[in-house]
């Protein structure tokens, strides 16, 4: 083996969650050349450490073949949530490459209904992985705002869901703090193979106005708008536009008072994403609230 490979793969295998933080900015096409010559269960090692929507932009990065030996290196509920996050034709690529029970297994965690609440939750609402620090959260926030909601949700190393933070806790929390250490572990979700049209009577919805929603191994879906949910059902099953949402104005308002500038970013990430992504709403408050 060439000797600096060799280096660089006993330092993933040793240390993984740091080479993951290390690289977890880089651009996927940049980790895809670095990640290539190593073995699959080297580079699974490492995508275990990720946020599912990194860990979906590394695999269609990747040489199809290598994704798929990734893919069966992962847990089930963590390759599940990244393939949730590629492009259909690339899931269906990978989805035959991966040994029989694997797929069995991974096709079952994804098979929702075409009516079930998973295939309407928003599955690029930022979650955090709960070993990272509240600064190392609050970078992540900065940079990409156009993907959080009122309330952050925090995953597992296996990408089951673990609690969910809120801003607010965010902002004010010791930057050292580990973002599981802040979270409220007891949280009410929906079930993503659960009907649509059922989830919308459900008594959840009067305490709550954006729920997280899991697979049956309590992995991480993307979370469900009460907007969102009754649009479907409402206006012939299509999610229609939606005006600003608060959760947006809100973090304008904290990260100004807090004085970390992301306002401009802000605004801009919001006027790309009134189309396709669900808001959250608040009371006066700030507790949620339905509109």
């Amino acid at each position: 083996m060439d000797p600096e490979r060799s280096l660089l793969e006993g330092f993933l295998n040793s240390h993984p969650r740091d080479a993951a933080r290390r690289l977890e900015v880089a651009p996927p096409d940049a980790v895809a050349a670095l990640l290539t010559p190593l073995a699959p269960h080297a580079v699974a090692r490492l995508a275990a450490h990720l946020p599912p929507v990194t860990c979906a932009a590394w695999l269609g990065a990747l040489p199809h073949e290598q994704a798929a030996a990734v893919l069966g290196a992962l847990p089930t509920a963590t390759a599940t949530a990244a393939l949730h996050r590629l492009p259909r034709a690339v899931t269906e690529t990978l989805l035959p490459q991966l040994e029989p029970h694997v797929r069995a297994a991974v096709r079952r965690a994804m098979g929702f209904a075409e009516h079930a609440v998973g295939r309407l939750a928003d599955p690029f609402v930022l979650a955090l992985p709960g070993d990272i620090t509240v600064a190392e959260a609050r970078e992540r926030v900065r940079r990409e705002p156009e993907r959080v909601e009122r309330y952050l949700y925090v995953l597992a190393e296996d990408a089951r869901l673990a609690g969910v933070l809120s801003l607010k806790l965010l902002v004010t929390g010791d930057p050292e703090d580990r973002v599981l250490a802040l979270a409220t572990t007891r949280v009410a979700s929906l079930t993503a193979e659960s009907p649509a049209r059922e989830t919308a009577g459900s008594a959840l919805w009067a305490h709550y106005d954006l729920l997280p929603v899991v697979g049956r191994d309590n992995g991480f879906i993307g979370a469900l708008s009460w907007r969102t949910l009754h649009e479907w059902v409402g206006q012939g099953n299509q999610a229609q536009p939606r005006s600003l949402p608060a959760s947006l104005l809100e973090l304008w308002e904290l990260f100004g008072l807090a004085g970390l500038g992301v306002m401009t970013h802000v605004a801009s990430a919001a006027a790309a994403s009134l189309e396709h992504k669900p808001g959250a709403t608040q009371d006066a408050d700030g507790a949620p609230a339905r509109e």
